[in-house]
């Protein structure tokens, strides 16, 4: 093979920080280390891929006005092109360091790519591509084991997802808790993550006949659960921020197209809890309070509680909660007030409840709107967190602390 390209530095440099989430530091294949450089000869494109054999991330070499950014020197014909597959760590690290407003000349001659910066060069080892895995299609409508695909904005689904992640596990024994679950409806799509002790719900109302769907072809359940693995949330993340995004899913592959990004992966399999039956239909009393407020007293009671327990205290006095914090162990204590800005008057004086310190900071961190609205019932049952927006369709839920 002998070729040569030009390529953009900084749109080489973006293009290379997408793709990085994508490849493991542990691969079962060499190959798998590498990005894979192609032709489309049908589109007059060039396309990068990394994979860890689980997920697969292609990106057009173009910019948001389609225009490529790397280009055959005339005297190549585009069909003598052969995909070739370069390391990927020290490409990224290497060519990060190269001036931004620079046009590379970059040769590729038998399994080395010399890559040229006016000032100077340096030589990387390269292989043909033709090893290198492809994932098996996602199965189209009208074919067997199709689920749905339907199309939103990115800006709507995303950051939803990411707020999710927060709220998943880590545990080998019940892999569909790392994962966060869309669950899919003619006419909503709902955001769900839980580890056994939150649990994080969302909900995309898309309004029937709107279009977003294109088919769901949905089991007797009526909607389609797709858990997505936090690996393939993070390098969706990397890619796309805003516009379109399609997402097409059967029974074991997920794939996510947005302008200039396709990202294909296996989902994680099995049946997702009954997430419904965690949240506590009767929960009658609504407390408001101030959200930074309560955030902050529980950031400065950390400082008191035991370290792996982490339990604080909330209790009702008057017009205020009283929130505790100790450590019996290294004989601290803290405790701080906190006004109630709106409650049930039915909440009883003196209503307590145990949580964690770090599972509520963290729940706090993605409520948005300026105010918390606290959703109590009894001290062993789960806590909700709700935003103080009527728009807002976003709760959170945490499970209780015993307090002796």
């Amino acid at each position: 093979m002998k070729s040569k390209v030009t390529i953009d530095a900084s749109q080489w440099k973006k293009a290379l920080a997408m793709l990085s989430p994508v490849v493991g530091t542990k691969n079962a294949l060499p190959i798998l280390a590498d990005v894979v450089l192609r032709f489309d000869s049908k589109r007059d494109i060039f396309t990068l891929t990394c994979s860890d054999s689980e997920t697969w991330m292609t990106i057009d070499c173009a910019d948001k006005e389609g225009q490529p950014w790397i280009h055959l020197i005339e005297d190549d014909l585009t069909d003598k092109f052969q995909e070739v597959a370069i390391q990927l760590a020290p490409l990224k690290e290497a060519v990060s360091l190269l001036p931004s407003a620079q046009l590379l000349e970059v040769s590729f001659k038998d399994t080395t790519m010399k890559v040229n910066y006016g000032i100077g060069e340096f030589e990387m080892s390269c292989e043909p591509a033709d090893t290198f895995p492809q994932p098996l299609p996602v199965a189209a409508q009208g074919e067997d084991g199709a689920l749905c695909s339907f199309t939103m904005g990115a800006e709507k689904l995303l950051p939803m997802m990411s707020a999710a992640v927060e709220s998943t596990a880590d545990d080998e024994l019940r892999m569909v808790m790392n994962g966060v679950c869309l669950d899919v409806y003619y006419d909503k799509v709902i955001v769900v993550a839980t580890n056994g002790h939150e649990l994080f719900k969302d909900i995309i109302d898309t309004g029937v006949g709107s279009g977003w769907l294109e088919y769901g072809s949905f089991p007797a359940s009526g909607s389609a659960k797709l858990i997505i693995a936090k690996k393939t949330r993070k390098a969706l993340a990397s890619a796309v921020t805003s516009g379109p995004l399609t997402v097409t899913a059967d029974r074991q592959r997920v794939e996510f197209t947005a302008e200039g990004v396709r990202i294909m992966a296996r989902m994680i399999e099995g049946n997702y809890p009954n997430y419904e039956s965690v949240i506590p239909k009767d929960s009658q009393y609504r407390v408001t309070v101030c959200r930074d407020s309560l955030r902050l007293a529980l950031c400065r009671l950390r400082l008191f509680a035991d370290e792996g327990v982490q339990l604080a205290e909330i209790r009702r006095v008057g017009h205020e909660f009283v929130i505790r914090s100790a450590s019996a162990e290294n004989a601290r204590s803290g405790s701080e007030r906190i006004a109630i800005i709106e409650g049930d008057t039915f909440l009883p004086e003196d209503f307590s409840i145990g949580f964690k310190i770090s599972i509520a900071i963290s729940i706090l961190d993605r409520i948005t709107s300026e105010n918390v609205v606290l959703i109590l019932s009894e001290p062993n049952r789960p806590v909700l967190y709700k935003q103080d927006d009527m728009h807002s369709s976003r709760l959170i839920l945490q499970m209780p602390m015993r307090v002796d």
